[in-house]
């Protein structure tokens, strides 16, 4: 425990450059699935959300007001109805983004 916030505060870095170095790549469309190296992206984020969640960690706070990493991560992905006005007939239509679901690790 002695070093956790330092640790933390490494982490919360590394990951802000890993955003920033993505953010900073385009990718061309025809080309975006011929890179290689990319096949184990996916399985690295999924197994950095689960050690949060196996760790306990998502019931720690993460602002001033008590919010729980869990209910962070719930209130991004939790469905948002999006109203669009449909011109023919002038009516409102809801579409739901599609979101995947969250597996929680007991």
């Amino acid at each position: 425990m002695e070093y956790l916030a330092s640790d933390i505060s490494n982490i919360k870095e590394s990951l802000g450059r890993i955003q920033k170095y993505i953010l900073g790549k385009t990718i061309k469309g025809d080309q975006a699935n011929n890179i290689k190296g990319l096949e184990g992206i996916s399985k690295a984020v999924w197994d950095l959300i689960s050690s949060l969640y196996e760790a306990r960690w998502d019931n720690l706070y993460v602002n001033n007001q008590k919010t729980s990493f869990r209910n962070k991560v719930k209130s991004k992905f939790s469905l948002i109805a999006l109203k669009n006005l449909i011109n023919s007939k002038g009516k409102n239509k809801v579409n739901f983004p599609y979101v995947s679901v969250l597996l929680l690790l007991s």
